[in-house]
């Protein structure tokens, strides 16, 4: 990376991507509690970045033939190479305390998945090229009840930064000051577009009926199914 690289805020945070990246969406999945998170990333590089990019995977350096041409298999090489590199930024990144939940930074992360998509062709192309990375994010903690995840935006020089956050099963979001609340509060959509400072998205158990929370709803029927069972059993036993 030359003296240009900034770092790109995202769900990952100080990931070191080119400096004219055109922006970057991103999705954050709660799926079971607060323990972990899958994430998918992607952001777009384009003009003389992205032909800067290309120039790069076709160096001998990164093990490609330097015929001016980017072919599949190179794009794959390069990923291959240099995935230890994205695992270690996307760790300092998660370190750096831009991403917290109950204001603990993440426990660690798994990356599953890293892809350049679009990379192919002449290397003089300022084609679009997508930076794609999946993978789990591990929190410690969590558990029931209400929780709040941070996300510090940053400098939106760098690039707009979409996210949307899911809920997990029993939770709902209760609230997200600047984001965008789906209508069934299971999601909120955050930008960093409109400048520098925290996205908050609060998370609140979803309450069952008569108010109490779906974690604590099935032992709650369990118990007053048997109370009703108990209540039948004796009524039938009383004499008439």
């Amino acid at each position: 990376m030359n003296a240009r690289t900034v770092v790109f805020v995202s769900v990952l945070l100080c990931l070191a991507l080119l400096p004219t990246a055109t922006g970057a969406t991103a999705e954050l999945r709660f799926a079971e509690g607060f323990g972990a998170a899958s994430f998918y990333f992607d952001s777009e590089v384009e003009g003389q970045a992205a032909a800067d990019l290309r120039m790069s995977i076709d160096s001998a350096a990164a093990g490609g033939n330097g015929d001016g041409r980017v072919t599949h298999g190179e794009s794959i090489h390069y990923v291959f190479q240099y995935r230890q590199v994205f695992e270690d930024l996307l760790e300092a990144g998660v370190r750096s305390g831009n991403l917290t939940l109950d204001g603990k930074v993440p426990a660690g992360i798994d990356l599953d998945n890293a892809t350049l998509v679009g990379a192919t062709g002449p290397t003089a192309s300022t084609a679009r090229i997508t930076i794609v990375l999946e993978g789990t994010l591990r929190f410690a903690g969590g558990g029931e009840g209400r929780h709040t995840l941070t996300l510090t935006a940053g400098d939106p020089d760098v690039g707009e930064l979409h996210l949307v956050v899911h809920a997990p099963p029993g939770h709902l979001v209760e609230s997200a000051p600047d984001a965008v609340v789906a209508e069934d509060r299971r999601s909120a959509q955050l930008s960093n577009a409109g400048g520098a400072g925290d996205l908050v998205v609060v998370f609140t158990p979803e309450a069952g009926p008569a108010g109490v929370p779906l974690a604590g709803w099935t032992p709650a029927a369990g118990c007053l199914l048997a109370l009703l069972a108990a209540r039948r059993v004796h009524g039938q036993q009383a004499p008439i």
